[in-house]
């Protein structure tokens, strides 16, 4: 009887092992493009006094086509409950500049506004370059970091 539960909690592990090496938390590099260039099409729409109504309708079709299939297309995983909680990855540095990038420019969107349009162009390609980094670098996950453990 022993033996036979071993064998069936060697298989459990075993299988989640398998189930975290297939999953990949990075953000596909296309929706990672698509995040960052709805930024910098807010940004641009934003450096023209003129707001066309057909740009902003472009921008939220491609916002919402984004939100409807990117859950068919990435549904979750189901995470093992076999975690050690004291063994996880606490948040660094890389984590907060990531964080901070894909943020800021929410913030700065706010008061661009008041901005002539040679001062929100730049702004919107380095939301841009921000956030695509900030997706496509790892910099958010926290579970492909290297664990110290002491």
């Amino acid at each position: 009887m022993e033996n036979n539960e071993k064998k069936q909690a060697t298989e459990a592990l075993s299988f989640n092992e398998t189930l975290a090496k297939k999953h990949t938390s990075l953000v596909p590099p296309w929706v990672a493009f698509c995040l960052a260039l709805t930024y910098l099409a807010a940004f641009l729409l934003m450096a023209f006094k003129s707001h066309p109504w057909w740009a902003l309708l472009i921008v939220a079709a491609v916002i919402l086509v984004a939100a409807f299939l990117m859950p068919r297309r990435y549904p979750r995983v189901r995470q093992s409950y076999r975690q050690d909680p004291f063994a996880a990855p606490s948040a660094d540095k890389r984590y907060w500049l990531g964080f901070f990038c894909l943020y800021w420019p929410m913030s700065a969107f706010i008061f661009a506004h008041e901005l002539p349009a040679w001062a929100v162009l730049p702004l919107g390609f380095l939301a841009f370059a921000s956030v695509w980094w900030a997706l496509g670098s790892g910099a958010l996950d926290l579970s492909s970091r290297e664990r110290n453990h002491s």
